[in-house]
């Protein structure tokens, strides 16, 4: 899978602590914790957050693909 981001939304992105793996568009987030351990809450709440992002990415493209579609249709 090629990389199909833009180098201003990768940059973006790890300025909020992810790390970009290269050649792809996905990043890594690391969970740091006390003694290397978590609670079943703990890790529905992290993949509660996972998921609510992936969403998110998801609608925000689909907007922008939508909105890119309207202006070359005009």
């Amino acid at each position: 899978m090629a990389c199909t981001l833009k180098p201003a939304e990768i940059k973006r992105v790890k300025a909020l602590g992810f790390l970009h793996n290269k050649g792809t568009d996905l990043f890594n987030g690391r969970i740091i914790t006390r003694n290397g351990k978590i609670t079943a809450q703990q890790a529905k709440v992290i993949a509660r957050i996972g998921f609510d992002k992936v969403e998110e990415e998801l609608l925000s493209r689909e907007i922008l693909n939508r909105k890119e579609q309207i202006l070359h249709v005009e």
